[in-house]
């Protein structure tokens, strides 16, 4: 103490935000004194995402969580009343955010919700505070809705010979209401029980990443033209594949017109002679080429 009975000290707060006492005593003197003192956090320096990555939501859905972000100064220290710009992207997969610029509560948090928009996929969001030179990022995905329209993307229309493969798959993609695709989604293809027809292999099938599902098909023994389906459970409409059985090469041919008659001599007969050409199958062979002969 000096003459006046006054002593001081100066003080420098440490590294650490929050209130604290500093206290003086006097050896023999059994009160003593308390300074209130608080350290305040320093300027943003950090933005971290601390809630709400990763998550997904179905396209045109609010997320569950809110996207949380961390601020804090150079020291950790959390930033109260820090102003946090959260950023969509302007375009594709991307998500509605309310409240935003947000405002860090006293332990230097700003939230703000997301609602998923139409478009599927997967996307950031940002979160930045004026002054701090990172940004901290929200990994979020938009998850296709339910499968609405299944729509003939390939094999269609075809045509094979009757016994054997068509030459392209039969490709269906299924999308929701919003023209996403929809994976993982399982799409029944279906032919007709009888006549012209075709085996299907690997139905019902997956569609892929890009809502794509496909089968062969092997042409049956029948020729003629028909179609093949494609539904998935839910959805209200369903696709369909033209395809045709073309008559094998011709393997049979048949008197079936003008036999046995009679006429008399130098007359022409009464019905014309007819044949008719098949394939092994029994399938009627057009354009076929008679040969006529008299013996």
């Amino acid at each position: 103490t000096n003459g006046s009975g006054v002593a001081s000290v100066t003080a420098t707060a440490n590294k650490v935000a929050g209130g604290y006492s500093v206290t003086a005593s006097v050896p023999g003197v059994t009160n003593t004194v308390a300074f209130a003192l608080t350290n305040v956090s320093g300027s943003a320096a950090n933005v971290t995402a601390t809630g709400g990555t990763p998550q997904s939501a179905t396209v045109g859905s609010p997320f569950s969580a809110p996207l949380q972000a961390t601020v804090t100064d150079q020291y950790g220290n959390p930033v109260p009343n820090a102003s946090v710009t959260f950023t969509a992207p302007a375009s594709g997969p991307s998500a509605t955010l309310t409240s935003t610029p947000a405002t860090t509560n006293s332990s230097g948090i700003a939230s703000v919700s997301a609602t998923a928009n139409t478009v599927a996929g997967s996307y950031s969001v940002t979160a930045s505070v004026s002054g701090a030179p990172s940004s901290a990022t929200f990994a979020l995905t938009n998850n296709a809705g339910s499968a609405t329209t299944v729509t003939a993307t390939g094999g269609t229309p075809q045509s094979a010979t009757v016994g054997s493969p068509f030459g392209a798959s039969l490709q269906a993609t299924v999308t929701d209401q919003y023209g996403n695709a929809v994976p993982n989604a399982s799409v029944a293809f279906a032919a007709l029980p009888s006549g012209p027809s075709a085996n299907l292999t690997g139905t019902p099938a997956m569609t892929n990443s890009s809502g794509i599902a496909s089968v062969s098909a092997t042409a049956n023994t029948v020729a003629g033209s028909y179609s093949v389906t494609a539904s998935v459970s839910g959805a209200p409409s369903s696709a369909s594949f033209a395809l045709t059985n073309s008559p094998a090469s011709a393997a049979n041919v048949t008197a079936t017109g003008g036999t046995p008659q009679s006429t008399t001599v130098g007359s022409p007969f009464g019905a014309p002679l007819q044949v008719t050409v098949t394939d092994q199958y029994g399938n009627p062979i057009s354009n076929a080429t008679d040969r006529k002969s008299v013996v």
